[in-house]
């Protein structure tokens, strides 16, 4: 999913009334856990497997993380 997709998925709930929501994450595919997202959306670079956030990365940015 880029992030385009997931900020009009995100402006549909709102414009459904729900702006002021709490939002939360699952701790895994299967919902074994939840938890709020304390945390705003990092740009990095992200490798498959390992994220880097850090300005010193040397890749371009190419991903968002969002927790």
């Amino acid at each position: 999913m880029t992030l385009n997709e997931y900020i009009k998925n995100l402006q549909e709930i709102q414009e459904q009334g729900h702006g002021d929501k709490q939002v939360i994450y699952a701790k895994d595919a299967e919902g074994n856990g939840f938890a709020p997202v304390y945390y705003k959306p990092t740009l990095g670079v992200f490798d498959g497997e390992d994220f880097m956030d850090d300005e010193s990365f040397e890749d371009i940015p190419n991903s968002v993380c969002v927790n």
